[in-house]
C-alpha cells in the first residue's frame, strides 16, 4: 500500500517497529508508564462479578459502564456552543446543516426561543491523550493477536472488543475463554447464519444489527435517505437509509 504518516501509541509503535515498517520517527512524547488504574479496575471488576452473581442487573450495568468509560475521559473533547435568539420560530428539535461558505456540517439545537450552534470543541479539564491512546492502541493490538489465533479464515468480522468466528476460530481460541476474568474472551451468543454489509452493520439469524438503530426499530419497505417528519406533540419519527433496509423509531417529544 506504499508509504503514509501516522500517529502511533506504543504498543501499535512496538509491534510495527519490531516489524521494521517504521522508517522515520518524526516526533516523539516519552512518558515514563506506570499502573494509575489498578484499584480502580480491580474494585469495579469485584463489584461487577458481585452483583452478576447476584443477579443485580441494574448494577452489574453500572460497574460496567464506569469500569469501561474512565480511560476515554482523558480523551474528551467538550463541544463549544454558540446561541442565538430563535427569530423564525423554527420548531424544537436537532438539525444537521451544511454552511455553504465552509462547507462544514453543523448541529444545530433548538429549544424553545433559543438555537444552539456547535461551533467546536476543546480539552476538557483533565484530558491526556497517551493515557487514553495507550489503552486504545493496546486493545487493538490485543484484538489483531487473538484474530492471528484464531486463524485465517475462520474469523469473519470484529467489532471494538468482540470476534465473529466459526466452529475452527471457536476452538483455536477456547484457550483464552473465560467469562470471570477480565482481560479473556465469553460468549454473548451464537448463530446459524451471518450476514455482513459494512461496518457495524450485520444481520444474526435474520436480526439486524446496525449501529445507532435500536432493535425496537419498525422496518420499512422502502429505503430513503436521512429525513426528520415536522414535530407535533408526539414523538418524532425518524427514517434512517442503510445498506439493507429503512427504519423508523422514536426520537424524543417536544419540549415547548
Amino acid at each position: 500500500i506504499g508509504q503514509f504518516r501516522s500517529v502511533l501509541a506504543g504498543p501499535e509503535f512496538h509491534y510495527c517497529y519490531e516489524r521494521g515498517w517504521c522508517k522515520r520517527i518524526h516526533k516523539l512524547y516519552l512518558y515514563r508508564r506506570g499502573r494509575p488504574f489498578i484499584d480502580y479496575v480491580d474494585f469495579f471488576w469485584e463489584r461487577r462479578q458481585h452483583f452478576k452473581q447476584s443477579g443485580d442487573e441494574v448494577h452489574e450495568w453500572m460497574c460496567k459502564l464506569l469500569h469501561n468509560s474512565l480511560y476515554g475521559k482523558f480523551g474528551q473533547r467538550n463541544p463549544e456552543y454558540e446561541t442565538s435568539d430563535n427569530a423564525g420560530g423554527i420548531d424544537d428539535g436537532i438539525y444537521y446543516t451544511i454552511n455553504a461558505e465552509s462547507l462544514t456540517r453543523e448541529i444545530r439545537l433548538v429549544i424553545g426561543d433559543r438555537i444552539w450552534i456547535k461551533s467546536g470543541d476543546y480539552p476538557s479539564n483533565h484530558t491526556f491523550y497517551p493515557l487514553a491512546a495507550w489503552v486504545t492502541s493496546h486493545a487493538r493490538v490485543y484484538l489483531w493477536d487473538l484474530i492471528k489465533q484464531g486463524g485465517s479464515g475462520n474469523v469473519y468480522y470484529c467489532d471494538t472488543d468482540s470476534l465473529f468466528v466459526n466452529r475452527s476460530g471457536y476452538a483455536n481460541l477456547h484457550s483464552v475463554l473465560a467469562s470471570d476474568t477480565l482481560g479473556a474472551l465469553s460468549i454473548k451468543e451464537t448463530g446459524r447464519s451471518l450476514s455482513i454489509r459494512g461496518a457495524k452493520d450485520y444481520s444474526l439469524d435474520q436480526e439486524d444489527r446496525i449501529k445507532g438503530v435500536p432493535r425496537t426499530a419498525e422496518r420499512l419497505p422502502n429505503r430513503r435517505t436521512l429525513e426528520t417528519l415536522p414535530g407535533h406533540t408526539t414523538p418524532t419519527p425518524v427514517a434512517l437509509g442503510s445498506g439493507a433496509a429503512t427504519y423508523r423509531y422514536q426520537t424524543f417529544e417536544k419540549v415547548r
